[in-house]
């Protein structure tokens, strides 16, 4: 078995990359960092997450407002909350696809359903993106040979799409013929092609809008870990914080970590050692941003066991 195709084995990286750096660490000094920690900000960072999820769903109902799906807002929270929780405690957050059979009980087709959750979830990507490289960037001197990778598969990957929606019958008819099942190929192409009507409903302006409100959630989410180290009483700036985030964000794209673990520390401890700090400190953070993400999770489920998504066949 190739351990590289085991998605057990790919997991345990990230568990293993934690350790590894804890190894390394004074685990006396972190200790004493946490203990320090104020909890009248700890508290109050907490509460951005609200804020911050507020503007996640409204950018959700905004895709299905672009799409002509005819959903009121008050409907449409409950289950996104429910599916945010099970996004946060799996990989890639593949869970907040759950809201696809939130959908299909609408009566909404498979493509215009997946479309609207991929279409969500791939804005944060394209964000962090953005800010991230714009980040490394701005700290050249470090991440120059990284930049130079990043560049090349961003262009690839520019280069890549264009030609597959070019090209996408030949695309298509090329993978039915080798990935896809024969019991399924009818479906898929109904629903690839629903999908692509979908796409072409967004304009210009729509891009741009639904940036702007992925770029408001993000501000809260950016204060809250701001305010985070400010209660650890870590010596950072807002723009520092920034930097921190984006590019860990990036890291976790990679498929070795669940709620950032052992990638978003390898990163902080990295970018630490930049800012002139000690890898303690980018721990101590790093672990009360875990408690974070396990705090919002636990929140989030409750909407879920109140009132779970059923999954069906369709």
């Amino acid at each position: 078995m190739n351990p590289l195709k085991n998605k057990m084995f790919l997991r345990a990286l990230g568990i293993l990359i934690f350790l590894i750096i804890l190894l390394k660490l004074d685990i006396e000094k972190t200790t004493q960092i946490l203990r320090q920690l104020n909890i009248r900000y700890f508290l109050l960072a907490l509460t951005l997450f609200i804020p911050h999820l507020f503007f996640k769903i409204y950018r959700w109902h905004k895709v299905l407002q672009y799409q002509r799906i005819k959903i009121k807002f008050t409907k449409i929270i409950h289950p996104y909350i429910g599916t945010y929780g099970l996004g946060i405690i799996t990989p890639w957050k593949v869970g907040e696809l759950a809201r696809i059979f939130y959908l299909r009980k609408k009566k909404v087709s498979l493509g215009a359903a997946a479309f609207s959750i991929l279409t969500d979830r791939l804005f944060d990507v394209l964000f962090f993106l953005i800010i991230g490289t714009a980040s490394m960037f701005l700290l050249f001197t470090y991440f120059k040979d990284y930049l130079m990778a990043v560049s090349i598969i961003l262009i690839i990957g520019v280069i890549l799409m264009a030609l597959i929606i070019y090209n996408r019958h030949k695309v298509f008819r090329f993978a039915s013929n080798f990935f896809i099942p024969n019991k399924i190929k009818e479906k898929t192409k109904i629903t690839a092609k629903e999908m692509w009507d979908e796409l072409k409903k967004l304009k210009f302006i729509s891009y741009i809008e639904l940036l702007s409100i992925t770029a408001l959630s993000m501000v809260f989410f950016y204060f809250e870990v701001y305010l985070f180290s400010i209660a650890l009483n870590i010596s950072l700036s807002f723009w520092q914080v920034i930097i921190l985030v984006s590019i860990a964000s990036i890291a976790n794209l990679l498929p070795i970590t669940v709620s950032g673990i052992g990638t978003r520390d390898a990163t902080f401890v990295f970018l630490f050692s930049i800012f002139g700090l000690a890898s303690e400190q980018a721990i101590a953070l790093s672990l009360l941003i875990l408690f974070m993400w396990a705090i919002n999770a636990l929140f989030c489920m409750v909407f879920w066991w109140e009132k779970p998504i059923e999954f069906s066949n369709s």
